[in-house]
C-alpha cells in the first residue's frame, strides 16, 4: 500500500474535524451576533425610556413616579452591564473557538501538502519504473534484431 493510501484516512479525519470545527466557529459568531443584537435592544429601551422620563418630568411629576422611572432606568443599566459583561466572555470564548478552528484547518492543510508530496513521489517513482520497464524491452527487442541480422 502507498504512502499516500495510508495517510488518506489520517487527512479524511482532519478535514472533518476541520468541518466540525467551521460548523462550530459559525455557530457561535451567530450567538454572538445575537446576544450583541440583545444589548443594542436594551441600549435603545433605555435610551427610550429616558427620553420618555425627560419628557414627563417636563410637564412634572410627583415623587412616586419618579422613584419608579428611576427604578426602572436602573435596572435596564443593570441588564445592559450584565449583558457587557457577558459580551466581553463571549468574545474570548469565540477567540478560543476560532482559534480551534484555525488550528484543525492548519493541521489539514499540512495533511493535504504530505498527501500531495507523497503523491507527487509515487508518480515519479511509477515514471521511472515505467521508464526502466520501457528502456528494457527496447534493449532486448534491439538485441533480438541484432542476433537475427548475424544469423
Amino acid at each position: 500500500m502507498t504512502k499516500s493510501k495510508r495517510m488518506q484516512p489520517v487527512a479524511k479525519v482532519a478535514e472533518q474535524r476541520e468541518r466540525k470545527a467551521a460548523i462550530e466557529m459559525a455557530e457561535f459568531r451567530r450567538f454572538l451576533e445575537a446576544q450583541q443584537a440583545r444589548l443594542d435592544e436594551l441600549n435603545n429601551y433605555r435610551n427610550d425610556y429616558a427620553r420618555h422620563f425627560e419628557e414627563a418630568g417636563r410637564g412634572g411629576m410627583d415623587a412616586a413616579r419618579m422613584a419608579d422611572y428611576r427604578r426602572i432606568l436602573a435596572r435596564l443599566n443593570d441588564a445592559i452591564a450584565y449583558q457587557e459583561q457577558r459580551l466581553a466572555s463571549l468574545h474570548n470564548e469565540y477567540e478560543q473557538v476560532r482559534q480551534r478552528w484555525t488550528d484543525s484547518r492548519t493541521r489539514a492543510a499540512a495533511l493535504d501538502k504530505v498527501m500531495e508530496r507523497y503523491r507527487e513521489e509515487e508518480q515519479i517513482e511509477g515514471d521511472r519504473r515505467e521508464q526502466g520497464e520501457s528502456d528494457e524491452r527496447a534493449l532486448r527487442a534491439g538485441s533480438s534484431t541484432a542476433g537475427k541480422r548475424e544469423s
